[in-house]
């Protein structure tokens, strides 16, 4: 569901559709067997600020988080994977520098770090805007630079290529590396 029209204004919010939602989370929530389905049908199919909105009103209705309890209903993929996708609604930038420091702080023993932190730092790479965003909640939660974080966590050429993928290319502000 986007957000904004096609001349990019942004789209008024359906109240009728998140009291349904609303609802109809509460009730997969409650129910002794399924409802998953339900909820993953919801989260994937609303707009960020539509799942803001609801998220708030759910809270508002029945003095609970939505996450929690979709957690708790569902304490295995399902349950990680709509944590994941909310905890992005909430704050996207926190939640990627979360996911990140996962990857860095990884056993260097496991066959996927590598392929985890390239793949991550590459997307976030190329939107500029996030990237930064995600640097300042990482600096934030962990005290460190995420760039310097990347390179003492890889080393080598490896260390280098990551480092370098933390730069945010901007139209007026091209950061060099130095060779450390």
């Amino acid at each position: 569901m986007e957000e904004y029209d096609y001349e990019g204004r942004r789209l008024p919010l359906d109240y009728k559709l998140i009291d349904q939602d609303v609802a109809d989370l509460h009730k997969a929530v409650k129910s002794d067997k399924g409802g998953e389905t339900l909820m993953i049908s919801i989260v994937v199919q609303r707009s960020d600020g539509h799942l803001r909105a609801v998220l708030k009103e759910y809270e508002h209705q029945y003095r609970s988080n939505f996450a929690r309890d979709a957690l708790k209903k569902s304490n295995n993929l399902v349950g990680e994977v709509l944590a994941h996708i909310l905890n992005g609604v909430i704050n996207r930038p926190v939640r990627d520098a979360l996911l990140l420091q996962h990857a860095i702080t990884a056993s260097r023993k496991d066959p996927l770090r590598k392929e985890l932190l390239i793949s991550r730092l590459v997307r976030f790479h190329w939107d500029s805007f996030h990237m930064q965003d995600v640097k300042r909640a990482y600096r934030e939660r962990y005290g460190q630079d995420l760039q310097d974080a990347v390179r003492e966590a890889t080393g080598g050429q490896l260390g280098l290529f990551c480092s370098e993928l933390c730069i945010a290319r901007m139209p007026n502000e091209i950061r060099r590396m130095d060779s450390r």
